[in-house]
Order: structure tokens, then sequence, then C-alpha cells
């Protein structure tokens, strides 16, 4: 792969980063929105995790932020960039089919199209990281730096 490539590579990496690092950060700062808004879902999960409400959401919003952070700075610094794709991928599928349900809104509400957008949008994010599951995260991250020095020091 040319230098060009390489670099458009790393570039491709840290943008795709940048969304699930903003929202990490916007979890912390809206926590109690986040917890709302994932107990709002709980019903869909069944009544047993409804009744453990509380508990279940403080896990799961705990899980996704652990998610967000690692996985995106795992994939914006090319460290281990396929386990960060891994890590937010397992993020991003529930939470687009759970918070992005556009197909069961009526098409004349106006939010039926935005959920419907987020969704899409999210499925794209999937398409990246499955790139970079694939393809792994290139030469211009830490692990491609830590193996071009082992290859120096052979």
């Amino acid at each position: 792969m040319s230098a060009l490539q390489q670099l458009v590579a790393m570039v491709g990496r840290v943008a795709l980063s940048a969304l699930f690092l903003w929202s990490g950060a916007q979890h912390l700062l809206n926590w109690d929105d986040l917890i709302e808004a994932i107990s709002s879902k709980l019903p869909l999960l069944g009544p047993s995790v409804v009744e453990h409400g509380q508990v279940v959401s403080l896990v799961l919003a705990i899980g996704a932020t652990v998610l967000l952070f690692a996985g995106g700075l795992m994939l914006a610094l090319g460290l281990r960039a396929r386990i960060g794709a891994l890590l937010l991928g397992v993020f991003l599928v529930p939470t687009t089919i759970l918070f992005h349900d556009w197909w069961s809104l009526d098409p004349t509400d106006p939010v039926y199209r935005e959920q419907a957008i987020q969704f899409l949008k999210n499925v794209g994010l999937l398409g990246g990281l499955l790139l970079i599951l694939a393809f792994g995260g290139g030469k211009l991250g830490a692990d491609g730096l830590f193996r071009h020095e082992q290859d120096r020091s052979k």
C-alpha cells in the first residue's frame, strides 16, 4: 500500500472513531438522560429485565460508555484496531435496533424519517467498522508502527 493510501486509511480510521468518542463524552455529560433513555427501552427486553430496571439501566449505561471510549480510542490510535472495531460493533448493533426502530413508527410522523436516517447512518458506520475488521488499522497506527520497529530490529 502506498504512503498516500496509508495516510488516507489513518485519517479514515480517526474520522470513524470521532463519533464514538464524542458519543462516549456525551454519555458522561448527560448521564441522567442516558439512564432515562435506556430505561425507556427496557420493556422491549422482557419483564425480568424491567423488574431490575435501575440496575440493568446502570450496567448497560456503564457498558455502553466503556465500549464507546475503549473502542473509539483503540480505533483512533490504531492500537488493536480490529478489536476496537469489534467493541464498537458490539455497541452499535443493539443500540441501532433498540433506539432507531423507524419501522415501528407511522410513516407520516416526522420522527419516522429522522429515525430511518439515524438507522442508516449507523448501518454506514457498521460498514466502516467491518472494513477495519477485514483490513486492520493500517501501518500508520500504534500496531503498524510497533510492527515496523520490530521489523527494523531484526
